[in-house]
């Protein structure tokens, strides 16, 4: 009996089996797509960044209907990338985060590209392939302010230090290029400004960047893809395209309105809907979730919508944010619980039990975004669209 259930289940809309699911616009994505080429022009080449589950947006669905949009994959980490080639996706893909030596060999048995943070890194990773008898491809990261990954190459304020800091980064990059077994492709840095009020500051990343990158050049080590633009950069700083950009916010949609920017048409991908499981009306002063933090100060009709932090929503800071019903705004009432939410709907007349909740993207003329839940809960989008977890479902809409 147990398989005939199985059966039936598997065979269920997504709709009617699951309580919160997420719906990805495929459209929404090939417009991005455009948007960012337009952007960028025809010469830069495209890395769509697709770790952490395409930022909860499902990895192997994003790269394949994106498509010949993107010409690499970006990945945070070997898992991810073997996710994508067990799917058949076969463009480049990047993994940016450190791998072991001991697996080298899936590296280059299915043909991925590793970042090198360090000579030693470098070292270990030459050894390997020369045990292997193969040749990995590989690109070197550079430290030019972030702090984090990559060979260390801040533009101090004293120059002495930053000429031999300079110096010695170049001595490095030159001591992997010498090493066997290996292939550099590119090279790249991370600009750790995420808003225009950082801008300086990526600029000044960016000339020590150029920088290296003319003596890299008077050294005669050539590099395929030079890199350094992410979202911001390549919308707001001049010169930061390089070869290729590395785009997720931008290819999820997750960005801001830009008023200054009219002529760019960004669309959101991600819509996370439920539906209203329950209703009831309250008298006025009633107590709405634990700890009372929720009160109904008059007679409500009160919605119980099947979504909570177990589903990746964000439990703190609700008192100003709401849900989409029959299109219009629907004030959340006290704390998220593990699995549902309360939301007053005294306001929207005919609301019932089984109405569709848009947690977040459109319905009719209404919105909630990303950056405006982001900006209500002090937290930025990206991390609000990889919060969902297992539990809600992907899947791709046109």
């Amino acid at each position: 009996m147990i398989e005939a259930i199985s059966q039936r289940w598997k065979d269920l809309p997504v709709k009617l089996k699951n309580a919160v699911w997420a719906e990805i616009s495929s459209s929404s994505l090939l417009n991005n797509t455009r948007q960012i080429r337009k952007i960028i022009g025809p010469k830069v080449s495209i890395m769509g960044v697709v770790k952490a589950d395409a930022y909860g947006h499902g990895a192997v669905a994003v790269a394949r209907t994106v498509g010949d949009g993107a010409d690499y994959l970006g990945v945070g980490r070997l898992s991810e990338a073997i996710d994508l080639r067990s799917n058949s996706i076969d463009k480049p893909i990047l993994v940016f985060g450190y791998t072991p030596g001991e697996l080298l060999d899936i590296v280059m048995s299915l043909n991925l590209t590793q970042t090198v943070h360090s000579f030693e890194m470098a070292k270990e990773y030459s050894d390997r392939a020369l045990q292997l008898g193969n040749r990995l491809k590989i690109h070197i990261k550079l430290d030019t302010g972030m702090g984090r990954l990559g060979i260390f190459l801040h533009n101090i304020s004293d120059i002495e230090s930053y000429r031999r800091c300079f110096s010695e980064a170049a001595l490095e990059v030159e001591k992997i290029a010498r090493l066997p077994g290996i292939e550099i492709e590119g090279i790249y840095t991370h600009l750790s400004s995420v808003d225009i009020i950082d801008i300086d500051y990526a600029q000044k990343q960016l000339v020590t960047f150029a920088e290296f990158l003319n003596e890299m050049e008077n050294r005669k080590i050539e590099f395929k893809f030079r890199h350094a633009a992410g979202t911001f950069a390549m919308l707001n700083v001049k010169d930061s395209l390089f070869d290729m950009v590395r785009v997720g916010k931008a290819l999820y949609g997750i960005l801001p309105e830009m008023p200054n920017r009219p002529e760019l048409k960004f669309s959101q991908a991600l819509t996370v809907k439920t539906t209203v499981s329950y209703i009831k009306t309250v008298p006025g002063e009633i107590r709405v979730s634990y700890a009372g933090k929720g009160i109904a100060r008059k007679s409500s009709v009160i919605a119980t919508i099947p979504i909570g932090f177990a589903d990746g929503y964000i439990w703190e800071n609700i008192s100003s944010s709401y849900v989409l019903i029959h299109g219009r705004k629907a004030p959340i009432i006290g704390r998220i619980c593990m699995d549902f939410m309360m939301a007053d709907v005294t306001h929207i007349d005919g609301a019932s039990l089984g109405d569709e909740a848009v947690i977040t993207g459109k319905q009719f003329s209404e919105q909630v975004l990303l950056p405006e839940l982001a900006s209500r809960f002090a937290t930025t989008p990206s991390s609000i669209a990889t919060f969902l977890t297992a539990r809600t479902p992907k899947i791709m809409v046109e």
